[in-house]
Order: C-alpha cells, then structure tokens, then sequence
C-alpha cells in the first residue's frame, strides 16, 4: 500500500510536471509564433527597404544620366555658339577689311582724279594763253585772209556755187547745154551736214582758233567739272518711328542724295551725321546720340572703330528700327485678300503683301488661285505653261479680265429695260380692288339681349372672391392642410 501510494504520489508529480511542460511548451510554441510574425515583418520591412532603395539608386543614376546628358548638350551648344560666334566676328572683320581697301581703292582713284583734273587744267590754262597771245599776234597768213575775204581773220565761206569766185551768167539765165549744167553740178563740193556746219560754227564761236586736240580737252575739262557741280536734291524728311514709316526707305533716300551728288559727300561719317540729324523724337533721339558719340568719341565715349561706315550704320538702324515679324504678318494678310470681281485691285493689294512676304513659285500661284472664280481658272488653264511668276501674273490678268468683260456683257444682256417680257411688251397692271366686308346689322331686340349679357356677366365678376396665390413662408407648416396619409406615402417615398 505504502509503494501504491508512494508510486501514485509519483505519478501524480509527473502528470503536474507533464501539464507544467506542455502549459510551458505552449507558452513557448506561442512566443515562437510572435517571433516569426515579427521576423516576417522584419523580413517584409526589410524587402520593401532593399526595394525603396534600389528604385532610389535607379532613380539617382537615371538622374546622373539625364543630367550628363544635359550637360555634355549644353556643353556643345555653347561651343556651337561660340564657333558661330566666332564665325561672325570673322566675316564682320572681313567685310570692314573689305570696306576699308574699297575706301583706300576710292582714294586712290579720287586723287589719280583730281591730279589728272589739275594738269588738264593747267594745260588749258597755258593753251588759252597761248590761243590769247595768237589773238593779240596774228600772222601774216591771217592778217592777208582777213583783208581778202572779210571775216575778220577767219578764213571765207565756203561757196555753194560754181568753181571760181564769179558765179556763170548763164545758170541764173537758164542757158547752156545739159552736159554743161551736168558738168557744173560734177564740179560742185558736197555739201556738209547741217548739225556738223552747226557744231563747227558754236565751236568757232566758244574756242575761236584753237586747235582739234584743244578743243577735246577742254571739253573733257568741262565735263569733269559739269560733275563735280552741285545737284539740286529734294530734302529728305525726317524720321521719327511713326507706324506709317519705314527705316529702310528713308536710308534708301539719303543714299540716293548721296549719289547725286557724289563728290559732296565723299566721305562716308558725314553722310552718317547727315542721316543722324533727320531722326526726330524721343523715341529715336537715344539712338542718334550714342551713334554719334560712339563714332566721334565725344562727350567721355569711347570711339568705335567701323561706326564710320554707312553698311555699320544702316544695319544698326534696321536692326533697331525695323519691322520685327513683317513677313509673317504680310502673309497673314495675303490670306486675308479677296477677290472682289476687280483683277486689277485684288492682284494690286496682294503683290504689295507679298513684298515682304517673298512667297514665289507653286505657293504663290495657288494662294492667288484659290480666290479666283473657276471660269476664270478654266480660261488659264488653256494657256500654255509659264516659268516666270510675272509671266503668269500677266497671263492670269487677261484671262480674268475676259472673264469679268463676259460676265458684265451677259448682265446687260438680260437686262432688260423694257420690261421682264420676253416679247418685250410691258404688260398692263391689272388694277387691284381691295375687298369691303359689309358690317353686319343687328335689330333692337338683338342689341338690348347682347347688352343685359354683358351687365350679368361684369355683376357675376365682381361678386366673385379674388384668388390669392399661396406663399409658404415657414417650410414647417406647408403640409398644412394637406391629407395626412398623402404626406405619409410622400415621406414613404422620399
């Protein structure tokens, strides 16, 4: 009993330490189970972190790339721009070196000129002295023609008549044989051309005595100095960027004034303090100012070297005076002109557009064939081909304006004056009667009933109540008076 007791005892601990063991195991198959969970958070977390960082890695050397490429672009545009820079620099240096040999060219040749223009002028000089000292000595020669025949030291004219200095009695009497006339008519000079007896009569006059190679000299002497003479110009207007004006034209006139007068303006800085003093106004005036002072070195400036240049200048001006955008707004109003049955008018506004627009060939004829009527587009299409624009210009010209000559002849036409007949005999109007409608009339007995209607039924409309409009102010109480089951299917509804 003592061993069964003490067995059953036993027994008993180790089914307590079995419940302890298995509640420990449980306990700890639990704490195992939260510490996978939160390794698998950990591991998912750190996952998730692997795949932030990696996109993040991705993303920064995409960047790097992109901003690589960037720059490497931005490095060779802005070589590209240097070398185009660089570029015109040189053909700017170029044109200047250019100018300046022509300017060294026109000096050269001015003073070849004027040199050549003092010794043709002092070989003038010594041979008027010498024509004068003549005039003062004259030979015996002249002293002998001049008592001979009268003319007062220039030799005698010369005679249209017969041979000898006594005219034959027997032409002013018709007498002689034929052969004798014919003999006589054999023996006469040739006589000279009118202009050419002319031109040695005012040389006579203007250089007396002087020799053939005199006389060509100071006629080339007269001619050199006939274009070095001062030209009358037409001043030129003055500019003040209005929107009516146009900076090209007005240095297109200066240099037209210029060229007219050519020695007057030889060097090339006055034309330009000329074209300086025509700009007018404050929006010109900072312009002008810096120009010159840039090109004189005046007031503390700094001189400029090819601000004396009218190319320098002029490109100067356009590019801060001109137009910007001129030829796409022309061609904005190419598209904008229509063809209103006047060729000449539609084809006059559209060349004056296409000035600045500059559209040519294919383009240009079907902007201008688009607004054409399509019998007058038949009519060119028997034409022959044109190459030249202005050829085509032309040939479409005629073609519309036989079309528009058709169409005119063919309204007078059918316009016909007489009247819309076809026989031509305006027919008559038919006078128009206007309908009466007869009033109709009642009896006494049939007025009277008609009257007591109309007194019952004003007597029926005043006793009547006014209906009023129903005006629900409080939205509380607008059921009011309304059946309840209706509001309650109403809410039931709703």
């Amino acid at each position: 009993m003592t061993g069964a007791r003490y067995i059953g005892t036993e027994l008993e601990q180790i089914d307590i330490s079995m419940v302890q063991v298995e509640a420990a195991t449980k306990g700890l198959q639990e704490a195992l189970k939260r510490v996978g969970v939160r390794m698998d958070g950990q591991d998912s977390r750190q996952t998730r972190h692997e795949q932030v960082t990696s996109h993040l890695h991705q993303t920064i050397q995409a960047e790097g790339a992109a901003a690589i490429g960037r720059d490497e672009q931005l490095g060779q545009e802005q070589l590209d721009t240097k070398a185009q820079h660089q570029r015109e620099l040189q053909n700017h240096e170029r044109r200047l070196n250019a100018m300046m040999a022509e300017l060294e060219a026109n000096k050269e040749a001015r003073e070849r000129q004027e040199s050549h223009i003092a010794e043709l002028t002092a070989a003038v000089t010594s041979l008027m002295g010498q024509v004068k000292g003549k005039r003062s000595n004259p030979t015996p020669e002249h002293t002998a023609g001049a008592t001979g025949g009268g003319g007062g030291g220039r030799p005698p004219p010369t005679m249209h008549g017969a041979v000898g200095g006594s005219p034959d009695p027997g032409d002013s009497e018709g007498g002689g044989s034929e052969d004798e006339r014919r003999g006589r008519r054999d023996e006469r000079p040739e006589k000279r051309n009118k202009k050419s007896a002319e031109k040695e009569k005012a040389d006579e006059e203007n250089y007396g005595e002087a020799t053939e190679d005199q006389i060509r000299v100071s006629r080339a002497l007269g001619k050199a100095i006939g274009e070095m003479m001062k030209r009358s110009v037409q001043p030129r207007s003055e500019y003040e960027h209005a929107k009516h004006q146009d900076i090209r034209f007005g240095l297109t006139t200066c240099k037209d004034s210029f060229d007219r007068n050519p020695y007057e303006w030889q060097v090339e800085a006055d034309c330009i303090k000329y074209a300086l003093s025509k700009l007018k106004g404050s929006q010109v005036a900072s312009f002008a100012m810096t120009n010159r002072n840039q090109m004189t070195g005046e007031l503390g400036h700094i001189r400029q070297e090819g601000y004396k240049l009218w190319d320098v200048f002029a490109e100067q001006a356009i590019g801060r005076f001109g137009t910007t955008h001129e030829e796409e707004k022309a061609l904005r109003a190419m598209f904008k002109v229509r063809y209103k049955n006047d060729i000449n008018q539609f084809l006059l506004e559209f060349e004056n557009w296409n000035v600045k627009a500059k559209v040519t060939g294919i383009a240009f004829r079907k902007l201008i064939r688009d607004q054409i009527p399509d019998e007058a587009v038949r009519r060119m299409s028997m034409h022959q081909e044109y190459a030249d624009d202005r050829d085509w210009i032309e040939a479409l010209r005629q073609a519309v304006r036989d079309e528009e000559d058709f169409q005119e002849g063919k309204r007078l036409k059918y316009n016909n004056f007489s009247g819309s007949n076809s026989s031509g005999k305006r027919k008559r109007d038919e006078p128009t009667t206007t309908k009466i409608t007869k009033k109709p009339k009642y009896t006494a007995k049939e007025k009277r009933v008609y009257h007591a209607r109309k007194k019952e039924e004003k007597l029926e409309k005043g006793k009547a109540a006014p209906r009023q409009k129903i005006m629900h102010r409080v939205w509380a109480d607008a059921h009011t008076g309304i059946d309840q089951k209706i509001v309650d299917e109403r809410k039931a509804q709703g």
